[in-house]
């Protein structure tokens, strides 16, 4: 789905456009009432109504006033709708006004995403993956949150059930129980046995008068006896009915359970003690399950919305078409004509600005579908997957591909980062280092220190010094740079990259956050310090909160043409390059508490500089004798949770959780030369 709106930047001054752009076709929520199912999906909420013999279809989205522009819980209430969205916000829908108020930042939600809310019939509780679950009161118009320190076994909180006695809050790390009358937490242990059901991932929770019935995800299905404690497990359904992995559950009218799991849907008669139905669906992940207009709705991740007919016992599958191939977005780049996405699962994409096209881009074999890293130089794309490498021609629309059983010198096909230079193309993975010529063949390669991790942030990225064409391999322990002149490695690293706090530098080591590059230096983001590395003589300058007291937790880093710019959480710091001095500016009210999850300093609008955060997208200008932030609101429609900005001479491309947005550059305000 796309959105095309015209954000204005303020009084006085001339509209730009944005462009917005999610994936519908992910589902991550399903609530029903009378006739009808609502469904949240990636691109807003979505209803489905009987219609004759067929059903009516209603989109919202973000131009209709959602609280945010990916809808991931949703629970109703008194004559109205509660929808949460992604980046943290959550908005109440008055079915009878059809008019939204919101409730985020201003009224204390977490800056997580919410992923359940439901209504006990006087609050609204949230479960957020993150920020631990919260309350609103109606009454009192803020919410309230409760996390570890409060007795959850974990802030990243997958579900939530009530009745009048307690809430139940099932946790990455086992169950947990409200105590109304207490109000406080505490985890849920079983009062026979040790099971991983209670200590693991809990997916979903359904309640009933005699039992507490828990999906374990790939512990599969348990429940608990409310009179007794004891807990009860459902091994044989992997044998039975290949279901391995438990998603959703629903208890409804006629006393029936319904199980969504992997490989399908099971209904449990009076609760089990009847008779056992598989209708076999799967694979899928079931993200959503309700009951509505006399049928049942699964929700999935990535397989639609799907309907079961109970009366003539038929199936009805309702994909929307999207612009975009998956809502997965993982790598971005760009060029002046045209920007590219690539996914997870789902290859390469490429918006043309002229034609306002999107357009699937895939070699012949179809791999790499993997996709990690891209980079953009001339008219060439490389792309860097878990699957191969590629490099697409896009004047004479070919493509070239590399794997491991052509060359033995790729070592694997298993790749994390690119980077395209006037030397040449670099390719990074897993212990090793290629450099291959801008049609692929390979020049070299080598291997490199590094830690094989499931952990994104430890794996090796490449970031190339512009200025002299060496090449910087960030690691699990440090960073290599490739000397151009030379030909030679160095490796960086050392004590200086540990954070002082001696429980983090045990627990998550020597990690770099973020690199950036400039004429004479190498500018280091650590767990707590930001470290200058000067090329002419290797020396080292570090700073912290020692001598910069508000350089706490600096997160990401970003280099301009006077000023380097460090985004902590406290304020954004900037370093003078004349003075050699540091000072730091204020996050404006909207950004506060919102770590930033990308910086960048518009190289061709150098008064500017783009960071984004969880809910926001918003630029500082520095044309003014002080500086003035420019935060986009929630009606502008920008893709949440940003992880890459990329400014180019005709758009600035930000990609992030679940689609694109394109901020263009208009001839009402040119580009300055």
């Amino acid at each position: 789905m796309a959105a095309a709106i015209v954000a204005s930047t303020g009084a006085g001054a001339v509209s730009r456009p944005w462009q917005s752009f999610y994936y519908g076709g992910d589902c991550y929520a399903a609530v029903g009432q009378g006739d009808e199912a609502w469904i949240g999906t990636g691109a807003g909420l979505r209803t489905y109504s009987p219609n004759g013999d067929g059903v009516k279809i209603t989109e919202l989205t973000i131009e209709d006033d959602l609280p945010g522009p990916i809808i991931t819980a949703a629970a109703f209430g008194s004559k109205c709708l509660w929808a949460g969205a992604a980046g943290g916000t959550v908005g109440r829908y008055d079915l009878e006004t059809a008019t939204w108020t919101h409730y985020g930042q201003a009224a204390k939600f977490p800056a997580y995403d919410p992923t359940r809310l439901i209504w006990d019939g006087t609050d609204v509780w949230a479960a957020t993956l993150g920020g631990g679950v919260a309350r609103f009161s109606p009454m009192r118009q803020e919410w309230r949150s409760w996390s570890e320190a409060d007795g959850l076994p974990s802030a990243r909180v997958l579900c939530l059930a009530a009745d009048s006695q307690a809430v139940w809050a099932g946790t990455e790390r086992g169950l947990a129980k409200f105590d109304r009358q207490t109000e406080s937490w505490g985890p849920i242990q079983s009062a026979t046995e040790r099971s991983e059901v209670l200590v693991d991932a809990v997916s979903d929770v359904a309640l009933s008068a005699r039992h507490v019935w828990l999906a374990g995800g790939g512990n599969g299905l348990a429940r608990i006896d409310r009179a007794s404690g004891q807990l009860a497990t459902y091994p044989s359904l992997g044998r039975q009915y290949g279901m391995t992995r438990v998603d959703r559950l629903l208890l409804t009218a006629d006393g029936s359970l319904w199980v969504a799991g992997d490989s399908g849907l099971l209904r449990a008669e009076t609760e089990g003690g009847g008779k056992w139905t598989f209708f076999r669906r799967g694979p899928w992940t079931v993200t959503g399950l309700t009951s509505a207009g006399g049928s049942l709705w699964a929700a999935t991740a990535h397989d639609g919305v799907q309907e079961y007919r109970a009366l003539n016992d038929t199936w009805q599958v309702y994909q929307p078409r999207e612009a975009l191939p998956s809502g997965d977005v993982t790598a971005l780049a760009a060029g002046q004509e045209a920007g590219y996405v690539g996914f997870r699962e789902a290859g390469l994409a490429r918006y043309n600005l002229a034609t306002e096209r999107w357009d699937r881009l895939a070699p012949r074999d179809g791999k790499p579908t993997h996709i990690r890293d891209l980079a953009v130089r001339d008219r060439y794309v490389y792309l860097a997957g878990a699957d191969g490498l590629a490099m697409y021609d896009t004047r004479e629309d070919v493509w070239s591909t590399a794997f491991a059983q052509d060359n033995e010198q790729l070592r694997g096909d298993d790749w994390t980062g690119v980077a395209a230079t006037e030397r040449g193309v670099w390719f990074v993975g897993p212990k090793r280092v290629v450099h291959t010529s801008p049609q692929l063949d390979v020049r070299w390669a080598v291997q490199i220190a590094d830690d094989a991790s499931l952990d994104e942030r430890t794996w090796p990225r490449l970031v190339p010094d512009t200025t002299n064409g060496d090449m910087w391999i960030v690691t699990a322990h440090g960073a290599v740079r490739h000397d151009r002149q030379s030909n030679h490695m160095q490796a960086m690293g050392g004590d200086w990259l540990l954070p002082r706090d001696a429980t983090k530098a045990e627990r998550e080591g020597r990690l770099i956050r973020d690199l950036a590059v400039d004429v004479e230096c190498a500018w280091f983001v650590t767990l707590d310090s930001v470290c200058q590395f000067r090329k002419q003589d290797s020396s080292l300058s570090v700073w912290n909160t020692d001598n910069v007291r508000d350089l706490g937790e600096p997160r990401r880093v970003s280099v301009g043409p006077t000023a380097v710019w460090v985004a902590a959480d406290a304020a954004l710091c900037r370093f003078d390059r004349r003075s050699a001095t540091w000072d730091t500016l204020r996050w404006p009210e909207e950004l506060q508490d919102e770590p930033c999850t990308a910086l960048a300093t518009d190289p061709f609008e150098p008064y500017y500089v783009w960071m984004a955060s969880s809910r926001h997208i918003a630029r500082l200008e520095l044309r003014e004798a002080e500086p003035v932030w420019r935060v986009y609101p929630r009606r502008t429609g920008l893709v949440p949770g940003v992880r890459e900005i990329v400014p180019t001479r005709t758009a600035v491309w930000f990609s992030g959780r679940g689609g694109v947005s394109v901020y263009r550059r208009t001839a009402e305000n040119p580009t300055p030369r």
